[in-house]
């Protein structure tokens, strides 16, 4: 899975699944990525991500300003998505009453670059 951003800001790695408890459909075939906002022009680094049932776990902490690619695994056992936003620390960002990420009160051209939801493996 391979998600491509402009960095020029700190950014923010927010893993979305159920937060819940409460069972998730079974997720339709899995087809491949799409870029849904940044772009995929050639990346000056690279970040592994492992995303788990709860946690967001990048290879590393910070990296350069610049066109960054994000190689993620899903290694719970959920369904989740990846989305990198502009900001501050996660614990600003805005909430849903579950606990969610609220992708839809981020401020205007906080949205760098999304992997939509994808099943485990």
């Amino acid at each position: 899975m391979v998600v491509a951003g402009a960095v020029a800001l700190p950014l923010v790695l927010a893993g979305c699944g159920d937060v819940g408890g409460e069972p998730v459909p079974a997720a339709a075939p899995f087809t491949g990525c799409e870029v849904v906002s940044g772009s995929e022009q050639a990346a000056a680094a690279t970040v592994d991500v492992q995303l788990a049932d709860y946690a967001v776990v990048p290879a590393s902490s910070s990296v350069a300003a610049g066109a960054v690619q994000f190689r993620v695994r899903n290694v719970g056992a959920r369904p989740h998505e990846l989305v990198v936003v502009r900001g501050g620390p996660a614990t600003a960002l805005p909430r849903d009453k579950d606990g969610s990420m609220a992708e839809e009160q981020l401020a205007d051209l906080a949205l760098t670059g999304e992997i939509e939801e994808f099943p485990p493996g």
